[in-house]
């Protein structure tokens, strides 16, 4: 779709930049300089510096040229509260159960997860609901959530090209970023974290 590349906040050069032309060590120097965020401003994304990230994540390869991402914008805090709020009703569940010997004797993955995240989590849900501190957003006033239809060859490696491209981009634009496993982890589990992260019956979430 040509209009994918129209962006708001740059025109794109549509001519295809030959193999050996670019600059390298520019990339590079990006590519070092990328930072995970968990300390964000309290001010507003532009709605067109969010579609300018979406169109930049729609450049990278995906397998067989499928390109059956799905994308989802929260362009507001309202939006990070709300699934902060449903994700913290979820690990709360999550940890009620893994504290609970008998049941983690019938899975591993819960005994995994109170070995390793249990008392991390428990934490983070003290913080938040102290309203001290947000462990799951880090305070982001924005989102991009990443997921795929059904019928990609390797969606998750799909969604990981594109989130790259968008990490990069974002950091020329100016926005911190930070991938959140958790709520990715939380939204394959509860239908109604998955909804509100704006995904369709169908689709598959990989990337916040």
């Amino acid at each position: 779709d040509p209009a994918m590349q129209q962006f708001h906040g740059f025109e794109l050069d549509r001519e295809w930049l030959k193999y050996g032309c670019g600059g390298t060590a520019d990339l590079a120097r990006l590519m070092a300089s990328r930072r995970s965020t968990r300390n964000y401003r309290d001010a507003p994304v532009p709605i067109e510096a969010l579609q300018d990230l979406v169109r930049i994540g729609c450049l990278a390869p995906s397998g067989t040229n499928c390109q059956l991402w799905t994308w989802s914008i929260l362009p507001t805090r309202e939006h990070m509260v709300e699934v902060g709020r449903l994700t913290l009703e979820f690990f709360e569940k999550l940890n009620r159960m893994a504290a609970n010997p008998v049941i983690r004797l019938f899975s591993a993955q819960l005994r995994e997860y109170h070995r390793e995240y249990a008392a991390q989590v428990a934490l983070g849900i003290a913080e938040f609901k102290a309203g001290r501190r947000d462990m799951l957003f880090h305070g982001a006033p924005a989102a991009i959530a990443i997921g795929s239809k059904r019928g990609a060859s390797c969606p998750a490696e799909d969604v990981l090209l594109a989130s790259q491209n968008i990490l990069l981009a974002a950091h020329t634009m100016g926005f911190g970023t930070c991938l959140i496993g958790m709520a990715v982890e939380a939204a394959r589990h509860d239908p109604r974290i998955f909804a509100a992260l704006g995904f369709k019956p169908g689709e598959r979430i990989y990337s916040v």
